[in-house]
This record gives structure tokens, sequence and C-alpha cells, in this order.
């Protein structure tokens, strides 16, 4: 539950900021490509000792280094890693258990941004999901086969 509560405090923060890199990764990174920095929708981090990694991509359309800002932080005893550019983060599924990012058993939250400032989210878990849209609805759905 308090991985649910975390999911809604991340997208809940989402809106625009830029913010300084503990460390950057280069491995991809062009020489002779200018930098350039992605939008930012995080205002500030989520958690006050929570880091900040910056990775490098090539645009390879138009010949740039596009730096992404991920937060990397624990809330309620909660790992957690949130991109700064839309907000989607990747949150701890199974407290018990060593954090690793590629452990399916983690909670993906997507959130986007609708009108008035609104935005709507969705918090996955393997074939769990749940949903809320702008106007404040909710859906909850397990499986991938559903009758309309």
């Amino acid at each position: 539950m308090k991985a649910l509560i975390s999911a809604t405090l991340l997208c809940a923060s989402a809106a625009g900021a830029a913010a300084e890199c503990t460390r950057t990764d280069r491995a991809l990174y062009v020489q002779g490509w200018p930098e350039v920095n992605t939008q930012q929708r995080i205002r500030q981090p989520v958690t006050p000792d929570a880091g900040l990694e910056c990775k490098f991509f090539p645009d390879q359309q138009l010949h740039e280094n596009l730096l992404a800002r991920y937060e990397r932080g624990r809330l309620d005893g909660v790992n957690y890693r949130l991109s700064y550019a839309d907000g989607s983060a990747l949150i701890q599924g199974r407290r018990a258990s060593p954090w690793d990012p590629a452990d399916v058993g983690n909670w993906r939250l997507n959130c986007t941004l609708a009108d008035q400032g609104r935005y709507g989210c969705v918090l996955r878990r393997g074939r769990l999901q749940l949903a809320q849209d702008a106007a404040g609805r909710r859906t909850i759905t397990i499986g991938d086969r559903h009758r309309a």
C-alpha cells in the first residue's frame, strides 16, 4: 500500500525545472555533437536525500546529445527511479527483496498532462493496472482480455 502512496506522490510532483547531476553517464555520448537538455517536468526531488543521475542519449536525426535526468531515492522504505523528463517512475514492488530495477514485480508509473493542468496516471505491476484519468475517474484492470 505504501508503494501506491509513493506512486501518487511521484505523479503529483511532475511539473518543470532543471536540476544538477550527481553522476553523469556518457557511454552513448557522441563527440562533436552539442549537448541539449531534455524538457523537465519535475520541480524538485521527491525525497531530500535522493541522488540525481544523468545520462546522454544521441539524437540521430538532429545530431545532438540529449541529457536526461533520473532521480533515485527511497520513500517510506520503498526504492524508486523517477524520470525528470516525463515523470514516469519505476517503484520497488517487494520491499523485503533487494532493489533490482529489472525485477518484473516492480510498479511502473506513467502520467500524462491533460487539459487545465490535470494529470492522468497509470500504475502497473504485471497484469494489474490501476488508472486515474484527468477527470478523477479510477479503474482497476486485471489481465488483458476484457469485454466492452
